[in-house]
């Protein structure tokens, strides 16, 4: 059986670093997470590389406020798309952010649908997916309209059964 070799291990003082996501983009290997503070309020952080060997410490991503948890990164051009949610009221809420360096975020829309982990993904055609897990509710999927390409700014949403069927090859 191979070993795997441990290239990093990053910490934050005072902080519990969760849910880490590997996401490349030329020569960047960039690792996205949340961080608990030991008050239980969440922030959204980021740590890199330029060789995938030596990382930076994590950093604290701007524009995403405190209690939002940015899920999911997703490059599609020369930006970079990502979900963040939270809780209010015992149901979540999600949104759509953009950036343009991956330090500094601006909100685009609010999911018209409750949903915490949303996975992004674009198609040939430049039009946005997501997959919206629910943990309070069911999974449905998203793709936003759009007229003349970007800004990503409003959302169709399809019941499974208007989605075409996938096999597997």
């Amino acid at each position: 059986m191979e070993s795997w070799k441990v290239v990093v291990e990053a910490q934050r003082s005072g902080m519990d670093l969760r849910d880490p996501k590997i996401v490349t983009f030329g020569s960047a290997v960039m690792v996205f997470c949340g961080g608990r503070r030991a008050d239980a309020a969440s922030e959204s952080l980021m740590f890199q590389s330029s060789d995938g060997v030596i990382f930076g410490d994590p950093v604290r991503l701007y524009g995403i406020p405190d209690g939002r948890w940015l899920w999911h990164v997703q490059p599609f051009g020369d930006r970079f798309y990502g979900t963040a949610y939270c809780c209010r009221n015992g149901e979540y809420a999600v949104s759509l952010y953009a950036s343009d360096n991956v330090l500094a975020w601006e909100r685009l829309t609010d999911f018209t649908v409750p949903g915490n982990g949303v996975y992004l993904d674009f198609d040939r055609d430049g039009i946005l997916w997501s997959l919206v897990r629910d943990d309070l509710a069911p999974a449905c999927p998203l793709t936003p309209e759009y007229a003349s390409g970007l800004p990503y700014i409003r959302g169709t949403w399809l019941d499974k059964s208007e989605l075409p069927p996938y096999r597997m090859p």
